[in-house]
């Protein structure tokens, strides 16, 4: 195992000599012991973790030493008639910044939960928590009739319910919903309920629904917390490169020779920093799929099917609008 930094491969000329003792007989090996090894040994089993502690605590014994004699001397740089090797000195240096006490950063001691060490705590009843806010909800079921949303109250038959609809979504459309934790959502299409979700617990910053696989028309709701400071984009084009998954779209941010936002398979999201006056652009197995021109800051971009088409197109939402 290599530590964090690739220290494991410095070894300063004359440095093997100067620290002959077995260094797991003499210096401490966990991570509380030396946390400056914890910090430089990233990854890896107990066993791994504990070899790097080993190395790094050896070179800590050899590069942090008031008798060390410094990278410029360490690395020959001091000495006009041989070749300077910066390299050598430019690593020697990071190693020292990554193994040598002080910490770069230490946050303030009441502001970090110390290392407990009591008994494990004993399980007690933790009142429910409730969340209260508005998220962007869209349709991305490609069928030709619309479905109204009904926001189910907690313990109420979401099956039953004849509520009022908070929104009428039809393919590709959103709105933005006010909703409670422990409320659900329930989808009715032709007079009959076509979905329910499950119950929300955390408000999402980004629900949708849409076609469960290819030739299975069930519902699935998927719900996305991550956020960002433009538009959520979302895959709303039904091609399928399984019966199970969705075939991937490239969104690209600056136009087709623009960067790479995402990869997007149907029913995907992900929250962007998109805003007025960029273009979206879409392509599919390398072919410029369709692009688009950002207007008015909308909360939600929607890639979906042309009409009745196998083509592409973009719909934006502010998510007020009805």
């Amino acid at each position: 195992m290599k530590l964090s930094t690739d220290l494991s491969s410095l070894i300063i000329p004359g440095s093997e000599a100067k620290n002959p003792t077995d260094p797991s007989k003499m210096m401490p090996v966990t991570d509380e012991a030396n946390p400056k090894c914890d910090q430089a040994c990233t990854n890896g089993d107990r066993d791994q973790r504990r070899e790097c502690n080993i190395r790094c605590a050896t070179m800590q014994a050899t590069i942090c030493s008031d008798k060390f004699v410094g990278c410029h001397k360490a690395c020959d740089n001091d000495m006009p008639s041989k070749p300077k090797d910066p390299e050598c000195e430019a690593l020697c240096g990071n190693v020292i910044h990554k193994l040598c006490y002080p910490f770069a950063y230490e946050a303030p001691a009441g502001a970090v939960t110390p290392t407990l060490r009591h008994a494990p705590p004993k399980p007690s009843a933790v009142k429910r928590k409730a969340w209260t806010g508005s998220f962007m909800f869209c349709n991305l079921y490609p069928a030709d009739y619309h479905f109204d949303v009904l926001v189910v109250p907690e313990g109420v038959n979401a099956s039953t319910y004849a509520g009022p609809s908070v929104a009428d979504l039809s393919y590709k459309k959103c709105t933005r919903l006010q909703m409670t934790s422990f409320e659900s959502i329930a989808l009715r299409a032709r007079g009959v309920i076509a979905g329910i979700s499950r119950p929300i617990v955390k408000i999402p910053s980004m629900m949708l629904f849409g076609q469960w696989a290819f030739g299975n028309h069930q519902v699935e709701f998927n719900r996305y917390f991550a956020k960002g400071d433009g538009a959520f984009i979302c895959n709303g084009f039904p091609m399928w490169e399984s019966t199970q998954k969705g075939k991937k779209v490239e969104v690209l941010r600056g136009g087709y020779k623009g960067h790479t936002l995402a990869n997007l398979r149907y029913k995907e999201c992900m929250p962007s920093g998109v805003t007025s006056g960029e273009v979206l652009a879409a392509k599919i197995d390398g072919h410029e799929a369709g692009e688009y021109s950002v207007h008015e800051a909308p909360s939600a971009v929607v890639i979906g099917k042309a009409g009745q088409t196998t083509s592409l197109s973009f719909e934006a939402w502010q998510g007020h609008e009805q």
